[in-house]
């Protein structure tokens, strides 16, 4: 059974670090560029988190168009409108994404990054997705399938224990595998699906994965499945890897760009 992810202060904290690193920049850059924003277009964003895709996406449809920000977590919201305070073309809500507090054909376009593989049911999502959107409208998903994650370490074994617990959080790991069939037998024709890898070959704690290693002490640390020996043996062990110059780190991300006919 998986464990629930919940973005308490504490995480959501790490996450903001997160997003701020070169390699979630690059993302969300491949990202806009998958959505083609134009002036004037009414956005939803699923799974806001701290706030600044939503942010960088208010730019896009400004001056007459507008981004509402969605999430279930609490800290997150008050996070997002912290950081988008002097933005009078975003707003934030709690919501969940299998229950959407819209009107039918509310909005133009419909994005969702890493949030939908923590969704209990992501059939509903999608059909919400589908509902709220515009005939003509899109929808711009980004997803990962964890079993891609390749991260090397002295202590291999060790690494798999801990990346089992992480992956675990997440109600489908390899949802990616399974979208397309779902955005098809909700309604979308599927326009373009596409392939994003984070990649890091140096131990730099401001890179993605540089990131992560403080994220997944926090979130193993919250489940009280390991000892805090046994994470001090993981960091050693990939501290290790990188003094004999054998630091690697990929996982692959796939976007899927939709069309509500």
């Amino acid at each position: 059974m998986s464990r629930e992810l919940v973005y308490d202060q504490e995480l959501s904290i790490k996450q903001a670090l997160v997003a701020k690193s070169p390699d979630m920049v690059a993302q969300r850059k491949r990202m806009h560029a998958a959505l083609e924003l134009q002036p004037g277009e009414r956005v939803l964003e699923i799974g806001c988190g701290t706030g600044i895709m939503a942010s960088e996406m208010a730019a896009s449809v400004a001056p007459t168009g507008n981004v509402t920000g969605a999430d279930t977590s609490a800290a997150m919201i008050a996070m997002a409108r912290g950081l988008c305070a002097a933005l009078v073309n975003v707003e934030f809500i709690e919501a969940d994404a299998a229950d959407l507090p819209f009107a039918n054909g509310s909005f133009d376009v419909v994005t969702v990054t890493q949030c939908l593989c923590l969704v209990s049911n992501v059939e509903a999502a999608i059909g919400e997705m589908f509902r709220v959107l515009r005939s003509g409208g899109r929808a711009v998903i980004l997803e990962t399938d964890w079993d891609t994650l390749v991260w090397n370490c002295t202590e291999p074994r060790l690494m798999d224990k801990i990346m089992a617990i992480y992956k675990d959080v997440y109600i489908d790991a390899r949802l990616p595998r399974t979208l397309s069939r779902l955005l098809k037998r909700a309604g979308f024709d599927i326009r373009g699906r596409d392939q994003f890898a984070m990649l890091n070959w140096t131990f730099d704690p401001d890179t993605y994965s540089g990131h992560q290693i403080d994220f997944t002490m926090a979130l193993v640390k919250n489940h009280q499945v390991l000892s805090v020996g046994e994470l001090e043996a993981w960091l050693e062990s990939i501290r290790m890897a990188a003094e004999a110059d054998e630091y690697f780190f990929s996982l692959n991300r796939y976007i899927f760009s939709a069309v509500k006919p």
